[in-house]
């Protein structure tokens, strides 16, 4: 049965239509008169309209739907019982597009298309190996990630937890690490109790200075971001020591410090598989300055499986070194050690 010319663009129309409702994309391939087909991918039209706007992409990275793009493709073969066989659409239903963010904790969206949020839980096991002294007290301090792990029935609470959230080329870090832990020990002349609390508080704007697509892994880039913001530090430790014989008075003891470092940083990211990323970041904070550290060093390098299309496992190693001299109140005050140790994080992508 043949249609005419009207007819046949009323049912263009109209199945365009109806296919574009199930929520696809629409390809429309038309004969022209000079004998060439025209592929329209998303245009709810025929090609013998006169008001086809085309857009400059077909890229889906760019929006959640396919754009449109114009391809100058060879001829098919008509009918003979039709001679404008040709000029009738062929429609296609292609995959919809939808832009889903690609990354993870400590490196950041693999691709900054739009808005992006990341989200990581996580937990360090951090040692620690230094002194940290006030006036003339000094604590030699020697904890390994092993004997933190022994004592994980001390820790009283703990936050560990990394967002970023951005749009394009610019982002901001938020990051909590905060423990609390006790513990007391019972000897022939006296008990012991101990306490410590630590808190590390980071704000970094981050901005996305290289990124380069199909690198080593076709579909995933290469990416450079500098960093530059504070980070907030408060250490405390505190002992008690109560004699067995009442005659004799306790003794009590607290050493407690807080300070805010100016960081700057960089990190980046490194496709290795499909599924496998490695990445690294290092910063340099406090300078000196006023009363923040004479120096500080964070490393932190890993690898970033990802387990769906917005999850992740995340396993890596962090150290910070710190190295601060000032006073508390009218004595001098040291901090000079060094957090080290492994750590996981569970990272959604959104």
């Amino acid at each position: 049965m043949a249609f005419s010319p009207v007819g046949r663009r009323f049912f263009s129309l109209a199945l365009t239509g109806l296919l574009a409702a199930l929520g696809g994309t629409v390809q429309a391939s038309e004969g022209t008169e000079q004998g060439t087909l025209v592929k329209l991918g998303g245009v709810f039209t025929d090609a013998a309209a006169t008001d086809i706007v085309p857009c400059v992409s077909n890229d889906l990275s760019s929006s959640p739907s396919s754009l449109v793009s114009l391809e100058a493709v060879a001829p098919g073969p008509a009918l003979e019982t039709d001679p404008q066989a040709s000029a009738k659409p062929i429609y296609t239903m292609t995959q919809p597009g939808i832009q889903l963010v690609d990354g993870g904790p400590y490196a950041g969206p693999s691709s900054t298309g739009g808005t992006w949020v990341l989200i990581a839980p996580y937990g360090w096991i951090a040692g620690m190996k230094g002194e940290v002294g006030i006036g003339n007290r000094v604590l030699n301090i020697d904890l390994t990630p092993g004997r933190v792990l022994q004592h994980l029935g001390d820790v009283d609470g703990a936050l560990m937890l990394h967002t970023e959230v951005g749009r394009g080329n610019l982002g901001f870090i938020l990051d909590g690490n905060l423990i609390r832990a006790s513990t007391s020990v019972s000897t022939a002349p006296a008990q012991i109790d101990v306490t410590f609390s630590q808190t590390l508080l980071e704000g970094l704007g981050m901005y996305r200075a290289i990124e380069m697509p199909d690198f080593l892994v076709e579909g995933k880039s290469l990416t450079v971001d500098f960093l530059a913001g504070g980070r907030y530090y408060q250490f405390s430790n505190g002992f008690a020591i109560y004699p067995v014989n009442p005659a004799l008075p306790p003794l009590q003891t607290n050493l407690t410090a807080t300070w805010v470092d100016l960081v700057l940083g960089v990190r980046t990211r490194v496709p290795v598989t499909n599924s496998l990323d490695a990445f690294a970041r290092v910063d340099a904070g406090g300078f000196g300055i006023s009363s923040s550290s004479t120096m500080a060093w964070n490393l932190i390098a890993g690898v970033d499986y990802k387990m769906t299309a917005n999850s992740s496992l995340i396993a890596g190693y962090r150290q910070l070194d710190i190295n601060k001299q000032s006073y508390s109140g009218t004595q001098p005050f040291d901090f000079n050690a060094r957090l080290y140790g492994p750590f996981m994080a569970l990272a959604f992508q959104f």
